[in-house]
């Protein structure tokens, strides 16, 4: 369709929009047909003949009078020239954003301020950092600063998203650290004092240190603590190796014919007295010493060993035997998780029948009485009493020191 007023034609966007032009045309200009020349509107590919233009929306051609110094009707101005970024642009409109005119400072002019269609009211191209909020955006301050209340991909700052927002107008959610979390940690020191942890609000204080020695198992800083820094108990100083273990050790019938009467070992536990043991043919064995039966195969021999050793009336050794099956061998193991188990296994009048390996591998159980102890396995004494290492003898005491009522004097 068209429009005659005052000379002036509007084409429309249409499928019958040319055969009605050309009947304007020839109405107008009392010729049958019209120049094939066109410009081509490059939104809506329509074709605007010669001494015609798109309209701003691009969906129809209005006779182009612009640039002939006369502000005619649908012109905001016309300074005589076809000139971009002079007072007035190339359309005969007013240099400003949103006349379709691309002018300087500008990224980008679609004709219009709608934002989100890919270029927005503020003639930049639609995106984060735009200063235009579209789509997916929280927020968009027009930066890329990520100490303010607009951050990384135009998402509103909050405590814990690991930006430090130390440039917000409110004090309130002003932060100085900011660790990807809203809790307030505990702050880990290898000795007692204080430390320097972000806080549940994002603000940096000051808080009592845990440390190595306090009894509590701090992971992944720790991996044991026994409540001292000493290098006794059942972990390491530096709370770095858990240092408790019973003491294992063997006897094995070797040469079962070289079993003979009156051959002896001896086993220390490393806190009681120690405990003889002698293989007896003929019962001869007499007391302190621990009988053990020779038997008639090496299997009968070591079950014997086992026997006497777990079952002795004459004391209370912290060792226990085992055997299993058909074995020649005899496994001993500590009682106690303790390094004072480490003894040897002494063996006399032995003609070779007899292989034994001495009590090894025993860790902990040596911290003297006054030390501080999480379990009894720290102490010497086998005894933690309210958190701080007993005695029972003077050997649970420091040299210069003697055992009295279960501490150290």
């Amino acid at each position: 369709m068209f429009e005659n007023q005052h000379n002036k034609i509007i084409w429309t966007y249409g499928l019958g929009a040319i055969a009605l032009v050309t009947v304007a045309v020839a109405v107008l200009n009392s010729s049958c047909l019209f120049d094939t020349k066109y410009t081509l509107c490059e939104k809506t590919s329509l074709a605007c003949p010669v001494g015609w233009a798109c309209t701003a929306d691009q969906t129809g051609c209005t006779p182009d009078d612009c640039g002939n110094g006369v502000v005619d009707k649908g012109e905001e101005c016309d300074d005589g020239d076809k000139f971009d970024g002079n007072e007035c642009d190339s359309n005969c409109t007013k240099p400003r954003c949103g006349n379709g005119i691309v002018a300087q400072g500008e990224e980008c002019d679609d004709g219009n301020l709608v934002d989100g269609d890919g270029c927005d009211s503020n003639c930049t191209p639609t995106g984060c950092h735009n200063g235009i909020t579209t789509g997916y955006e929280e927020c968009d301050d027009g930066n890329i600063d990520n100490e303010d209340d607009c951050v990384g991909n135009c998402v509103r700052a909050e405590c814990g998203d690991l930006f430090v927002r130390s440039k917000t107008a409110d004090p309130v959610k002003m932060e100085n650290c900011d660790d990807g979390n809203t809790v307030t940690e505990e702050c880990y020191s290898r000795d007692a004092g204080m430390c320097q942890v972000c806080d549940a609000s994002c603000k940096t204080i000051l808080r009592a240190a845990f440390f190595c020695g306090d009894g509590k198992v701090h992971s992944p800083d720790e991996k044991c603590d026994d409540g001292n820094n000493d290098q006794c108990g059942t972990c390491s100083r530096d709370c770095q190796e858990i240092t408790s273990d019973y003491a294992t050790g063997s006897i094995e019938i070797q040469i079962f014919n070289k079993i003979r009467d009156g051959l002896l070992f001896i086993l220390d536990d490393g806190i009681n007295p120690s405990l003889t043991f002698e293989f007896d043919e003929f019962g001869g064995v007499t007391s302190p010493h621990v009988r053990i039966a020779i038997g008639s195969t090496d299997f009968g021999t070591a079950e014997n060993i086992k026997t006497a050793i777990n079952s002795s009336p004459h004391t209370t050794i912290l060792i226990k035997a085992s055997h299993v099956g058909s074995s020649s061998i005899v496994f001993l193991k500590h009682v106690l998780r303790t390094e004072r188990g480490n003894r040897d296994i002494v063996v006399s009048l032995d003609d070779g029948g007899l292989a034994v390996s001495g009590m090894a591998g025993g860790k902990g159980g040596n911290c003297l009485g006054g030390i501080v102890c999480k379990s009894d396995d720290d102490c010497s004494s086998n005894k933690c009493n309210n958190g701080t290492c007993s005695c029972e003898s003077d050997d649970d005491c420091a040299i210069g020191t003697k055992c009295n009522n279960g501490g150290c004097l």
